[in-house]
């Protein structure tokens, strides 16, 4: 599968992994039924069930942030994408609201996963098992 652009007037940029946001492009829900990504630094080390879990209508994320690193629920979780699992076919605004205005995403945003986790309609995370 090419990664889709269309309605953008250059590939966005590379540094960082905005790139990603072209994984919300509409003709991604026109292909494909739920994506499970996975950066390709993932190490897996356990069971890994939850990934394949439909994800409904939420777009579910690994949590950064303090959550994460302290492995503790009590934190705030605070979206990552360096693995996610989500049905296209509800997230496409993401792609849409990068392309209304790719320099306000990247002005407010230092990488792609903040401006994905703010413009996300519905979002969970995975369980910190």
């Amino acid at each position: 599968m090419q990664i889709p652009m269309s309605g953008l007037d250059a590939f966005p940029k590379t540094e960082g992994t905005w790139p990603k946001l072209c994984l919300f492009h509409p003709e991604i829900a026109e292909t494909l039924d739920i994506v499970v990504f996975l950066d390709i630094d993932t190490v897996l080390t356990d069971n890994i069930d939850p990934f394949f879990e439909d994800p409904g209508q939420s777009l579910r994320m690994l949590s950064c942030g303090p959550r994460w690193r302290r492995f503790d629920p009590s934190f705030e979780p605070m979206g990552a994408t360096g693995v996610f699992t989500y049905r296209p076919t509800f997230h496409t605004n993401i792609f849409d609201a990068f392309r209304k205005d790719p320099e306000l995403a990247y002005r407010n945003n230092v990488v792609e996963q903040g401006f994905v986790a703010a413009h996300a309609r519905e979002k969970d995370y995975y369980p910190l098992e």
